[in-house]
């Protein structure tokens, strides 16, 4: 993969892992909120483990991009 493309696809995945962590953010708070008020959690719960998974897919997607930058500088 050539340089530029490299960098290309390295600005996709840190907008996809800030993205990413938004949601993780979100849905935490809501989960507090539904706590607080005594509220079932269990579906949201399940929503915020596919979230950390897919962030957890896309930082690793962000750091084998970046050692890949890295080896071709």
């Amino acid at each position: 993969m050539d340089r530029q493309t490299i960098i290309d696809r390295l600005e996709l995945a840190d907008w996809h892992v800030a993205e990413g962590t938004f949601h993780v953010n979100r849905q935490r708070r809501l989960i507090e909120a539904l706590t607080r008020e005594h509220q079932d959690t269990t579906q949201a719960n399940e929503i915020l483990k596919k979230f950390e998974e897919i962030l957890a897919t896309h930082t690793a997607d962000r750091d084998r991009l970046l050692k890949e930058l890295k080896k071709s500088t």
